[in-house]
């Protein structure tokens, strides 16, 4: 062999090699926002695809209950495919991915939700999030995960339902205690009638406050309050006698890890107006004794008005309904606000689409 053929030779080698190193798949991060699958199996068919955006979101974390809801902006990936989340919930005890199987995050339009069912009272957290690609059941691309939520405190007691409203003329009701009631619940007995007189607190249960108005415009609100246990209802007589009145039980659920009997956070607060108006500022405002509370603020007008929160101070409206007793119509308002920490609480102005007298009555419990 000749010189110039050995170097036809090397030469030859040189460029099949150049041309199998064009062919050789390119490793991409797993970490990067940018997906290319050309050679690694049918499944993977989105080459040149990108999640967007290619940051992922910051979830919102907030109370939902004794749950915590979980919320984000909608990845979508360019081409066809569908994006997964990954949610990860940090502790001082550690990191746990939560929203997984039944509970897995659900989208609906540009936002994504997910609920999460097993917090501790009074633990802080924080939630991260991370968008996936799955393949055959494997995680082949993902963004980075999100910054951390802001923490969270896992609720104590939270408000849960209201069960149906007894309206009655005679000596005693029947109220049955509202749908999903569990043992180790708090139950609110939130009784309204037309006469100044004030009942017998019935046994088992804990007056929270009882206030009346005397007049043409008669009005009692007496509010008790108990742990719920088996029984489906409650018997007793409201001492409205003709005037009539109407009477509900209000569930609080406990968090995990609340079972200890709970404790009346503040003093009841009960106050009441002879003069008719159509919005109130209950007052004075309660000071919890304990962190993490919820405070109860229950009012009451002798009207057939729809009652609403003119000023929130922080409150949810939790519940309304306008019922009548013996011929009288009266309008309820409940609402509640979660308070993490010891405090002056200031309380909401009511509005009513009619004018009349009002009574309230506020609580908080944890």
């Amino acid at each position: 062999m000749t010189l110039r053929d050995t170097r036809r030779l090397f030469g030859s080698l040189f460029a099949c090699c150049a041309l199998l190193s064009a062919f050789r798949e390119d490793p991409v991060p797993a970490t990067s926002a940018f997906y290319s699958a050309r050679l690694t199996g049918s499944s993977q068919s989105f080459t040149g695809a990108t999640f967007i955006p290619s940051v992922a979101p910051v979830v919102s974390a907030t109370q939902s209950a004794t749950r915590v809801a979980l919320s984000w902006p909608r990845v979508s990936m360019s081409g066809t495919a569908d994006v997964g989340y990954r949610v990860m919930r940090s502790a001082s005890a550690g990191t746990v991915e939560v929203c997984k199987g039944a509970n897995a995050p659900v989208v609906t339009g540009d936002t994504v939700v997910c609920f999460d069912d097993s917090v501790n009272a009074d633990i802080s957290y924080t939630y991260t999030q991370q968008p996936v690609l799955v393949r055959d059941a494997t995680v082949t691309w993902s963004l980075s995960p999100s910054a951390s939520s802001a923490p969270l405190v896992g609720p104590r007691i939270a408000f849960a339902s209201v069960g149906a409203t007894v309206s009655t003329t005679g000596p005693s009701v029947s109220v049955p205690v509202p749908v999903g009631t569990q043992p180790g619940d708090v139950l609110l007995l939130v009784s309204v009638s037309g006469r100044q007189n004030a009942p017998t607190t019935p046994v088992g249960w804990t007056l929270l406050a009882s206030v009346g108005l005397s007049g043409g415009s008669a009005l009692r609100l007496f509010v008790a309050w108990r742990i719920a246990d088996t029984t489906q209802s409650v018997s007793w007589d409201p001492n409205a006698n003709s005037t009539g009145a109407s009477v509900r039980l209000v569930r609080y659920a406990r968090g995990t890890g609340n079972a200890s009997t709970p404790v009346v956070a503040v003093s009841q607060v009960a106050t009441a107006t002879g003069g008719s108006s159509a919005t109130f500022l209950p007052s004075p405002n309660p000071t919890t004794t304990g962190a993490n509370s919820e405070v109860v603020n229950i009012v009451v007008q002798r009207k057939a008005g729809v009652v609403s929160l003119a000023t929130s101070a922080g409150f949810t409206l939790d519940h309304r309904e306008i019922a009548t007793f013996g011929g009288v119509p009266q309008a309820v308002g409940i609402g509640g606000r979660q308070v993490i920490t010891a405090e002056s609480v200031p309380l909401p102005a009511w509005a009513s689409t009619d004018t009349g007298v009002w009574a309230a009555v506020t609580a908080a419990f944890r």
